[in-house]
């Protein structure tokens, strides 16, 4: 994971977490214990949080921000690491995490107590997470085969179900969803990719969904048209919802190659589309606006 603050530092994780100042060019800390992490800064950027594995359990970092890194607190939460970044609430009370054991843990910044306030029915794998100041969003994917195996849940910061989206079909008859994500788009819905299984096709949908809308989503209908040819494992959106992101892979035609995608919102106009061999992770960087890709090297593509 890469992440750019206002002040022009550059924290990103190649094995343990590193700083590079970007106005003199050089890498000027290097923190210990933290190998194999992700990470997030809060929205103020005076607070980065970094979780790792530590044996079967996961430790989560709390850092103060003035340019280095200071260590506040290190507490362990009982939960393997997911492949899912952390997250900080708008106010900074508050850390969420999402555990490879398909649950979600929150720890008080203030004193690091952590608390399991989510865990998924079994046979149930959580494919996406997305938080924010009011409630957390997250896409759910069954593996036990049931047809329309996939839904969205939208949680309050306590783990509650305010609302279950589930994905209906109208004329498709042998149909399997692979829900591969979700993240808001606006204040008022989100974006909802699916890999649709039927016995002619395999096809990637992107699909938006008002929040306040209906609980059930017509996954054969193609909402929103994008051409992308590729499987996207990936997405990410800026702040201020202007830019839309997906990292995918590209199909054998194409030499399987990865694919970093940028699309303008709200009419996910094309902004950028490239191909690499490698892309271990996308971040959008707050000043200059711009896409960093963690590849072979470090990337900057800007949007303006």
């Amino acid at each position: 994971m890469v992440m750019k603050d206002k002040s022009g530092y550059l924290y990103y994780v190649a094995r343990n977490l590193h700083i590079y100042d970007l106005k003199n060019g050089r890498m000027i800390q290097t923190l210990p214990g933290t190998y194999n992490s992700s990470i997030a800064v809060s929205s103020d950027g005076t607070l980065l949080v970094c979780v790792h594995p530590v044996r079967t359990s996961t430790e989560m970092i709390f850092y103060h921000v003035d340019g280095t890194l200071t260590e506040d607190r290190r507490v362990i939460i009982h939960s393997p690491i997911s492949v899912f970044d952390p997250a900080v609430s708008c106010d900074n009370r508050f850390a969420f995490f999402c555990g490879d054991d398909n649950s979600i843990w929150k720890a008080a910044v203030s004193s690091g107590d952590p608390k399991c306030i989510f865990r998924c029915r079994e046979n149930e794998i959580i494919t996406s997470i997305d938080v924010n100041d009011q409630d957390i969003l997250i896409s759910v994917y069954d593996i036990s085969g049931n047809c329309h195996n996939c839904f969205v849940l939208l949680l309050d910061h306590d783990g509650t179900v305010k609302k279950k989206y589930g994905f209906i079909v109208s004329y498709l008859n042998d149909l399997k969803l692979r829900n591969i994500g979700c993240i808001r788009i606006s204040d008022t819905s989100f974006a909802c990719l699916l890999r649709i299984h039927t016995e002619d096709e395999l096809r990637s949908s992107l699909q938006t969904v008002s929040l306040s809308g209906s609980d059930h989503i017509e996954a054969d209908h193609m909402q929103i048209h994008l051409d992308f040819d590729f499987c996207p494992y990936m997405v990410r959106v800026t702040d201020d919802l202007k830019f839309f992101a997906l990292g995918g892979t590209a199909p054998k035609t194409a030499g399987n190659k990865r694919v970093a995608a940028v699309y303008s919102l709200p009419d996910f106009e094309t902004r950028i589309f490239e191909y690499y061999d490698r892309l271990w992770s996308l971040g959008f960087s707050k000043d200059p606006s711009g896409l960093l890709v963690c590849s072979e090297k470090q990337h900057f593509i800007e949007l303006s």
